[in-house]
């Protein structure tokens, strides 16, 4: 669990360091460009409570998607993912996250967005509960204009 921590620690903060400029004259981003990512990364939550996570998560994802789960190693890969999915069952259970902070490379092609996630799924009694956390999602422009996750984790709170 350490190492898986670590590892994520590592690559927000990679990827913080390389999409950052202490020079700000020199950003080419505007906000109508950061904002894409935001309504892609709200539009991806709106699919996921509408029309289930599975289905999300397989549109939103790029080929070579790398997914974080607490207490798992990494799922890698569209493939892997699906098959994560179909092992697991979805029945009740609503995925639905806001992002709360996004920002976009220099290169107008990578973005992260980190916020805040919400899960509610019945217990055995057919009572609601819920869990929350917070997550990040590193995303890359593909060839299209569309954005795709490449990257995407996130850790609970404890109840």
């Amino acid at each position: 669990m350490k190492t898986q921590n670590f590892l994520l620690f590592f690559l927000i903060s990679f990827f913080l360091l390389i999409s950052c400029s202490k020079n700000k004259n020199c950003c080419n981003v505007s906000q109508k460009q950061t904002d894409s990512i935001i309504k892609t990364d709200i539009a991806f939550s709106d699919m996921s409570v509408k029309e289930g996570n599975q289905k999300a998560f397989m549109f939103y994802c790029s080929d070579s998607a790398i997914l974080f789960r607490e207490g798992s190693y990494p799922i890698i890969g569209r493939d892997s993912l699906l098959a994560s999915f179909m092992k697991r069952k979805s029945s009740g259970r609503t995925l639905s996250w806001k992002p709360i902070k996004a920002d976009i490379s220099l290169s107008n092609d990578l973005g992260y967005t980190i916020g805040e996630w919400l899960l509610t799924l019945p217990d055995s009694s057919g009572k609601i509960q819920e869990y929350r956390g917070h997550y990040f999602t590193i995303w890359k422009k593909q060839t299209d204009g569309k954005w795709k996750f490449v990257v995407d984790g996130g850790t609970s709170l404890r109840k």
